[in-house]
């Protein structure tokens, strides 16, 4: 089985700093750090390390980042589904304060211009065994035709609708499993997904199946240091889990410990738990 990511690309400017500003207020950071980022990107890399057969689709832009993107990716096998597009490579700015706690603002331009036929031909060329792994940063109509694409062809669907749209109620509609954090869940509550994952930070992760809630608490971190990206490392493990067969439970269980192994390290990218780390926590 493989698994077909479908997203986003950034490069990353990270600031860390005492406390997050509040609205109006000017704080001094005490180190700035560059690296690759986006949510596509960094869930298709924490899969690929967990050891899926995976192809990454997404768009970069015809600038010195976009080539940045497509020469990291490329030296890892992620390369091969890039695009590139007339839009400017997305760009987030990430402030991380001492506690671990972030803020992130990010550009869409890229990832809204990725082409459809391009999505499409993608979907096609994978089977009806495989997995779709999507997020909530690309344009609301081939978010949609992408998870109707791949349900026709009989593929499973992970959605992380983040961040949230107008059209995410029905995003999750079209998907097998959508994992998203408590304010999120909040959000857009009733969610029509046969399994929804909620993750709420240290509490653990509340999964739903049916009428069925059970909590499962957090798995403990050496520390907190940046929570930048622990979601992103959570789908993606989680997604690569059910890609080489595991069942739901272990998956999820794997995908927890992977989390908590991120948020005691910084950057979303360069955080990110090796692969020989993720094969030692594998069930």
């Amino acid at each position: 089985m493989q698994l077909l990511v479908i997203g986003n690309t950034c490069v990353d400017l990270t600031y860390r700093l005492p406390e997050l500003p509040r609205a109006g207020e000017s704080r001094l950071a005490s180190t700035k750090s560059f690296d690759l980022g986006g949510k596509g990107l960094n869930q298709a890399v924490a899969a690929h390390r967990a050891g899926a057969t995976v192809r990454l689709v997404a768009a970069i832009g015809d600038d010195p980042q976009g080539r940045l993107i497509r020469r990291r990716l490329a030296k890892v096998g992620l390369a091969d589904g890039l695009v590139t597009v007339a839009s400017p490579s997305d760009e987030s700015v990430v402030l991380v304060a001492l506690s671990g706690e972030n803020a992130i603002v990010t550009t869409q331009a890229a990832a809204l211009a990725l082409p459809l036929p391009w999505v499409l031909k993608q979907i096609a060329a994978h089977q009806s065994c495989d997995w779709l792994l999507l997020q909530g940063n690309l344009a609301p109509a081939l978010t949609i035709a992408a998870l109707t694409a791949a349900r026709e062809r009989g593929m499973r669907c992970i959605l992380n609708p983040s961040p949230l749209t107008d059209d995410s109620t029905r995003w999750c509609e079209l998907a097998d499993i959508v994992v998203l954090n408590q304010p999120e869940a909040a959000a857009l509550a009733p969610i029509a997904a046969p399994i929804v994952i909620v993750t709420d930070g240290a509490r653990g992760v509340q999964l739903r199946t049916g009428d069925r809630q059970v909590m499962l608490p957090a798995k403990p971190a050496a520390r907190v240091v940046d929570t930048t990206g622990a979601g992103d490392v959570l789908c993606g493990v989680l997604a690569a889990g059910l890609a080489q067969g595991m069942a739901l439970a272990p998956a999820l269980d794997w995908a927890m410990a992977a989390a908590a192994s991120k948020v005691a390290r910084a950057g979303a990218f360069a955080g990110q738990p090796t692969a020989a780390e993720l094969q030692a926590m594998r069930p």
